[in-house]
């Protein structure tokens, strides 16, 4: 049976020849092009590594339900399995938007006076939590469910499934927009045309001048004509971290899982295909947000629905809690010290 080798965030399809770390890092850099270390899910950037994509990108669907309905559908269906398994929920909770919104869904759903009944409501946390939300925290959380520091070692156990609020910015631009704006001075050159904007990176020297023909072309692979500079680097956001996220909590535990036990251990709810569709629509659609703030409000519609703190809908930001835990340090999908590429002794991330 082949066995595919996991290179944080990526699989390969067969394993490197390389023997040690520093030469394989040195053998990429010197033979291959710097985009080898990101993944492209659109298939239009060359894929010299034979890396396998888990999470193809589906057709886009002209007509999308609201962002509330789709996220309380999919929460309601995604307890009931678990409880129907026998399993637990484990929500890991870093208190930001995104996992607040899902935390929201499963307290209001239908079957949460089952789940708590049954004590299958596991939050997982650090002390950042509690900060970015307290008192939703106190009201809710700390009732509600069963509390431990946040432990991603246990993904894989046969008695939980993790949940949390991943990929939450990968669905509205919401990262791309502060970047974009620390990168112009917190100007709106994030809502000029595409092509400008991407000629401000060649210039700057972010990327060659020979691959400007790529990311060019790269536009076309786009579900609906791109505008401006945000919706081009939401979707090549879209389509080149996605696989990096789907591993990010995986890489820390104990257990060597297939793929299919993989989707079995972790459901994210925005990775969902409606949610990618969803995502599709809304970026198409909306005016472009001139702020991150503006670019989380399907969130914070539906966080404020359920708590009604019109303090944190007025005044919430972004805190970026897995800066926090000094292991998150990534750059294009790999860590910028490499440390995690992929670990000989100990075979971390191995499929079979």
């Amino acid at each position: 049976m082949m066995r595919l080798v996991y290179v944080n965030g990526f699989l390969l399809e067969k394993q490197p020849h390389w023997k040690e770390r520093a030469r394989f890092l040195a053998d990429v850099r010197t033979t291959l092009p710097f985009y080898i270390f990101f993944h492209d899910r659109s298939g239009h950037f060359p894929n010299e590594l034979n890396i396998k994509t888990l999470h193809e990108i589906p057709r886009p669907r002209a007509h999308m339900p609201a962002f509330a309905d789709l996220l309380q559908r999919l929460i309601d269906a995604f307890i009931l399995r678990v409880l129907e398994s026998g399993r637990r929920v484990y929500v890991a909770y870093s208190g930001g938007i995104d996992s607040t919104a899902v935390m929201c869904a499963i307290l209001r759903s239908d079957h949460f006076p089952r789940l708590k009944r049954e004590r299958a409501l596991l939050a997982g946390l650090t002390g950042r939590s509690i900060d970015e939300n307290p008192e939703f925290f106190y009201r809710s959380v700390s009732k509600e469910c069963e509390i431990s520091a946040i432990d991603f070692s246990r993904i894989g156990d046969p008695g939980v499934v993790y949940t949390g609020g991943e990929y939450g910015d990968q669905l509205v631009a919401s990262l791309m927009i502060d970047y974009l704006q620390e990168r112009y001075g917190g100007t709106d050159r994030h809502l000029l045309p595409w092509l400008e904007g991407l000629n401000d990176y060649i210039k700057s020297g972010s990327f060659r001048p020979s691959s400007m023909a790529h990311f060019e072309s790269f536009a076309e692979t786009a579900p609906f004509p791109l505008r401006n500079s945000l919706q081009y680097w939401w979707w090549f956001d879209f389509c080149t971290k996605w696989q990096e996220i789907y591993f990010r909590a995986y890489r820390w535990s104990r257990h060597h899982l297939t793929e299919e036990q993989l989707r079995e251990s972790i459901y994210y709810p925005f990775a969902s295909v409606d949610f990618q569709q969803w995502a599709m629509a809304h970026m198409a659609d909306a005016d472009a947000p001139r702020d991150y703030r503006r670019s989380k409000a399907p969130m914070l519609d539906f966080i404020y629905a359920y708590n009604h703190d019109r303090d944190y809908y007025d005044h919430k930001i972004k805190i970026p809690s897995q800066r926090y835990t000094g292991r998150f340090v990534y750059k294009n999908g790999v860590r910028e010290d490499f440390s995690s590429i992929w670990d000989i002794n100990t075979g971390l991330g191995l499929f079979t």
